[in-house]
């Protein structure tokens, strides 16, 4: 469930993501089941975390160029923290795969981009999801 974190970290807001959302999680489900280990599915999850959850996040204010609420992620960045949990979300979806000989650039580039933004105290917002979509046809391409 939290794979997206870094959708609206890198991109600021989560509109227009959920093609791609729908693609990191699949890579995730593949490499997960291909490695045996268990996972909560997303409706499960999602019905957890309402119960949890409901009526208590407490989101940042709207901050210039992002959304009014944001996730973990996205509050790293705009925080300017210097890091940020991509590597133990994304990156672990990623470096399992290679592991497991699966393509993950969904997940890979979720991982380099978020990270590079918060080495560089990069603010959300500063790509969007075209681009995430075209840098993950150009890695493609390449493997």
């Amino acid at each position: 469930g939290n794979l997206g974190n870094a959708v609206s970290a890198i991109t600021g807001t989560s509109d227009g993501s959920k093609e791609f959302l729908i693609k990191t999680r699949e890579e995730a489900v593949d490499v997960l089941s291909l490695a045996g280990i268990p996972f909560e599915s997303l409706a499960v999850f999602d019905q957890r975390r309402r119960k949890t959850y409901k009526g208590t996040n407490i989101w940042p204010q709207k901050h210039a160029g992002s959304p009014a609420r944001g996730g973990s992620s996205w509050q790293s960045l705009a925080r300017g923290t210097g890091n940020i949990e991509s590597e133990f979300l994304n990156g672990e979806i990623v470096k399992l795969g290679r592991m497991l000989g699966i393509k993950t650039p969904y997940n890979e580039i979720l991982w380099h981009h978020a990270q590079q933004m918060a080495d560089n105290m990069t603010q959300p917002g500063y790509y969007n999801v075209d681009h995430l979509h075209k840098e993950v046809e150009l890695l493609s391409q390449k493997k």
